[in-house]
């Protein structure tokens, strides 16, 4: 089985396994977080289109750079179905233990996405097709 998210305009698949831990429906940015069993966690933040999805790659960079002391980042340009998503792939220490980090953001139904998948290397390792699915899930029946 599988949970079913669907508010402010976005819908998503996500493993039945995960919970909902986060979300923020009333206020700019719309954000809503699933995490895994584990230490992992997908995060969806909607903007409204004003915001473009360069800045916010790069502001979000810049917030974890802050937050984290050397923060190793490549940048990163892919489609995700149609949609060209821009971002970073970033790694760095947290409490001792190696985390790996994915940010992407791109247009999609009116609104400007931000999305952040986080794990520690490992777990990332064995969860990044399940982060890829659920990413995958928010373009069903979209055109």
């Amino acid at each position: 089985m599988q949970g079913e998210y669907s508010k402010f305009g976005v819908r998503f698949l996500y493993p039945e396994d995960w919970l909902v831990v986060d979300e923020e429906t009333n206020e700019w940015p719309r954000r809503v977080s699933v995490q895994s069993p584990n230490s992992g966690f997908w995060e969806l933040q909607a903007y409204p289109a004003r915001f473009q999805p360069d800045d916010l790659a790069q502001q979000t960079l810049q917030a974890f750079s802050e937050e984290y002391e050397e923060v190793e980042s490549e940048p990163v340009s892919e489609p995700i179905m149609d949609h060209m998503a821009t971002g970073y792939d970033l790694e760095f220490f947290c409490l001792d233990l190696l985390v790996t980090c994915q940010v992407r953001s791109f247009r999609l139904g009116g609104q400007t996405m931000l999305l952040i998948y986080q794990a520690e290397s490992e777990e990332f390792e064995l969860r990044h097709k399940v982060f890829e699915a659920i990413t995958l899930s928010l373009f069903l029946d979209r055109t």
